[in-house]
């Protein structure tokens, strides 16, 4: 058994066929294990061999991962290089460049919700009278009502809006997060808007 672990033929240790009663040795060894207060202790030649094969099989385990990390790393980095060049990796940059522009055009295009209207005048006077009543940011609207809301989207004609209304700057200062979330506060201003 000892063999394995590179310890061969210690006399203190019998080998794996020998019994207590086959060998003197062996029964002199064990003689030789107990100490005064009857515990059983391995020989010192044993224990050093033991504490070096123990150093040399972790020092082994720890060669073996760090080559399997480095291969798994140098395996990875090969895929990726690999799959750049394929149309997966076309897709990717294409998918990128259009969100990117997606989110220039977004900012840049929006207006606020009062512009292109016949009474666009009439419009902008409403609307930003809108800002002047905190009840119509605070209350949510009635169940009847049928208006689709999407942060995300409104996001734009929102900073829009407040480039021109310094009411609902302050009011947005106020309200939000303290009385109401963003996304509730916005969803109210235009539903009232709407």
């Amino acid at each position: 058994m000892w063999n394995w672990l590179g310890i061969t033929n210690d006399p203190k240790i019998p080998e794996e066929g020998e019994t207590k009663g086959e060998s003197s040795e062996s029964t002199e060894s064990q003689e030789n294990l107990t100490t005064e207060n009857g515990d059983t202790t391995q020989p010192q030649g044993a224990e050093k061999k033991m504490v070096d094969v123990a150093a040399n099989l972790s020092s082994y385990l720890y060669t073996f991962a760090d080559k399997a990390t480095k291969t798994a790393t140098k395996l990875k980095e090969s895929v990726d290089q690999r799959l750049e060049q394929t149309i997966v990796g076309d897709f990717s940059r294409e998918n990128e460049k259009f969100i990117h522009e997606r989110d220039q055009r977004r900012v840049g295009d929006a207006v606020p919700p009062w512009v292109g209207f016949h009474e666009e005048a009439v419009m902008k006077s409403q609307i930003l009278a809108l800002s002047a009543d905190e009840r119509n940011f605070l209350r949510d609207p009635p169940s009847g009502v049928d208006f689709q809301f999407n942060l995300e989207h409104m996001m734009p004609v929102a900073l829009a809006v407040l480039k021109d209304d310094e009411e609902l700057e302050r009011m947005r200062f106020t309200v939000v997060p303290k009385r109401k979330k963003k996304d509730r506060f916005w969803r109210n201003y235009f539903t009232e808007c709407h």
